[in-house]
Parts: C-alpha cells; sequence; structure tokens
C-alpha cells in the first residue's frame, strides 16, 4: 500500500494490483442506504462465482453502491457500503469510492482498512 501525497488527508489512497483507488469516509449510512445495501449485497452473493471470490480472497466484506443522503456531499465519486459477507449485514458507513485505475467488479480494495470486494460499478443490475 502507498498512500499518494496528491490524495486529501481526508481519504485513504491504495495502489493495489498496480491500481489507485480512492476512498472517502461520508459518515454513518441511513435506514434507506443500509436496506439498499442488504439488498444488493445478498443479491451479489447469490452467486456461486462471487462466494467463491470471497473465499479465495479471504475477505469479509463486499461493496455495494448506495443512494447518497442530501448531508453526503459528491466529489465525483460512487458512494458504496461495506456488507459483511457472512451475515449480509451493512457496516453502517458510507464511503466515496474514486477509481482511479479501472478498479472493476469482483476486484479486492480496502475501506475502513478492511480488504473489500468491490461491486460498486454493478449498480442497478444486480
Amino acid at each position: 500500500m502507498l498512500m499518494s501525497p496528491a490524495l486529501p488527508p481526508s481519504g485513504m489512497g491504495y495502489r493495489l494490483r498496480e491500481q489507485t483507488f480512492h476512498a472517502v469516509h461520508l459518515g454513518a449510512a441511513s435506514a434507506e442506504q443500509r436496506r439498499i445495501a442488504q439488498m444488493r449485497a445478498e443479491a451479489a452473493l447469490q452467486s456461486t462465482k462471487v462466494k467463491s471470490r470471497v473465499q479465495q480472497q479471504k475477505v469479509r466484506y463486499v461493496a455495494v453502491p448506495v443512494k447518497r443522503t442530501t448531508a453526503q456531499a459528491s466529489r465525483g465519486g460512487t458512494a458504496v457500503m461495506k456488507v459483511n459477507a457472512s451475515t449480509g449485514v451493512p457496516t453502517g458507513d458510507v464511503y466515496e469510492a474514486k477509481d482511479e485505475g479501472n478498479a472493476k467488479d469482483g476486484d479486492t480494495i480496502r475501506l475502513g482498512g478492511d480488504p473489500t470486494l468491490y461491486f460498486a460499478t454493478t449498480g442497478d443490475k444486480l
């Protein structure tokens, strides 16, 4: 992991598999965001391919997109939530994911310091 000096101190920058990924903590999730995150994570985790990937990568969380609240100002990234892959329970934190290196669904990123499978580009396709 390399911290990029070009990134603001409020976020965390990581280089994973030659990808730069920047995440900013936006705050606590609303009840609606938790419901949507849980629903999208359940849909993603029904796939045997995704379950296999979670086990292979030894991650505890998946990141799924959620709609922002009015208090969560956009800085140009996708609002995502971490959801526990084994229980399906959202963590309650919303992050803004700024992909600067073509992160794709199924890539491992870090949100809040935890390895997380990224499914933020899936959106409503789930």
